[in-house]
């Protein structure tokens, strides 16, 4: 028994010594802007206020963590985002850097005439982060798709696509 527990200690000294958990860091965002209906041909679409807040760690370079949003699109249209965050930077150095941002995610949809639903989906696009002087704040200037897995074979009229901006804070 006292083997299996210092093989435990030896464990968890091996794996917080490990130069990946050394460096995870956490950060914290919050963008707004625009989201606008990808089918104008459903009654009360168009496009409106989007704002999404996330939180998570970056490991190494990637950020991955959990982010809310609300997408309100035309005059009757509201999704909510609860979801998983993924952003992967390209190879760049400076204050400039590129980068690809996903997620998964579950939507709520409201329409104003009722039937709230629920549905399973995704989001992809591209973004570029400026970091604020020699700051731990930096500006984030994002666009994506978002869908639902049911009709990825067409556009349906739930996808809609978002254009946002906001700070992020690393720590």
């Amino acid at each position: 028994m006292r083997w299996r527990r210092a093989g435990l200690l030896i464990g968890i000294w091996y794996s917080l010594s490990d130069p990946l958990v050394a460096q995870v860091r956490g950060f914290a965002a919050a963008t707004a802007g625009a989201a606008f209906d990808l089918d104008q041909s459903i009654p009360g679409s168009g496009s409106g206020f989007a704002f999404v807040t996330s939180a998570g760690v970056w490991v190494r370079r990637i950020q991955l963590g959990v982010e809310y949003g609300q997408h309100t699109r035309g005059s009757s249209r509201k999704a909510t985002e609860y979801g998983m965050l993924l952003r992967l930077p390209a190879v760049a150095t400076g204050g400039l850097r590129p980068y690809l941002a996903g997620g998964l995610a579950e939507y709520r949809f409201d329409p104003a005439q009722g039937g709230t639903t629920n549905a399973f989906g995704g989001s992809l696009g591209p973004g570029v982060w400026v970091r604020l002087g020699r700051t731990r704040v930096a500006l984030l200037v994002e666009a994506r798709f978002h869908t639902t897995f049911e009709q990825l074979a067409s556009i349906a009229g739930r996808d809609f696509a978002t254009v946002s901006t906001g700070l992020q804070v690393d720590w």
